[in-house]
């Protein structure tokens, strides 16, 4: 009985909206782009990070120090305004 109801609650709602279709694709091919974006820079900026790390561990000779520059050097530098 209770499905019964909801098919038809559904079944009544999708006569409305049929002229939403296309809103309602916009809205999920936006969403999509959105989470492959955001996975793709998140992706880049670990992989940006190991990539300092790595040179900077040559650098500096794989010491204790490396990652303490590497956070002096973040932390302390000057950034740009407009």
């Amino acid at each position: 009985m209770c499905f019964a109801r909801w098919f038809d609650r559904v079944r009544s709602r999708r006569r409305y909206d049929i002229g939403n279709a296309g809103r309602d694709a916009a809205v999920a091919g936006g969403k999509i782009r959105l989470a492959v974006t955001l996975f793709a820079t998140g992706l880049l900026g670990v992989a940006f990070e190991m990539i300092v790390v790595r040179l900077a561990a040559q650098v500096m000779q794989d010491t204790i120090y490396t990652f303490a520059g590497l956070l002096a050097a973040y932390l302390l530098a000057p950034r740009r305004v407009g």
